[in-house]
């Protein structure tokens, strides 16, 4: 007999996601998931509820219960405290070093190197005009500033 596979939601999908998680203890304040295309992605930073590391054998444990949901073939982590890959039959998971702050400019992204990529939320929509508009006057008013330090008359 054919087995046969009801197509399920994208939306439905990130709910069973979201059930895992929590079945899991994953502290969903830190970390960001979706569904697409077959893949799970999670991102951010993965700790319990409880504010407790995560162990590497749960990383397993957690990925394969996501991947035995309907529809998902492979989960993605992208983490800021925990580097974990999937390998032929096996998950190389290792513990990040370092900031593990989620919007920190000072993550690192390469051993030596800091990044000054910051992210930015908008409040409300504004027109590009009216945007750098604020730009230049912020940065006339910041002239006037060093002008007035250094003495400098106008």
């Amino acid at each position: 007999m054919e087995e046969r596979r009801m197509e399920i939601s994208r939306y439905q999908i990130n709910q069973q996601v979201r059930t895992v998680l929590i079945r899991h203890r994953v502290d969903l304040t830190m970390i960001d998931y979706s569904y697409i295309g077959g893949t799970v992605y999670l991102s951010g930073t993965i700790q319990k509820d409880s504010g407790d590391e995560f162990m590497p054998a749960a990383f397993e444990s957690l990925a394969g219960d996501i991947i035995r949901l309907q529809n998902v073939t492979d989960v993605q982590f992208d983490l800021t405290n925990w580097n974990v890959n999937r390998g032929r039959g096996f998950w190389d998971i290792t513990k990040r070093t370092g900031n593990t702050s989620r919007h920190s400019a000072d993550t690192p992204h390469k051993q030596g190197a800091i990044s000054t990529d910051r992210t930015h939320e908008v409040q409300k929509s504004e027109s590009i005009k009216d945007v750098l508009k604020d730009i230049l006057n912020k940065d006339d008013k910041d002239d006037d500033k060093d002008k007035d330090k250094r003495g400098s008359p106008d």
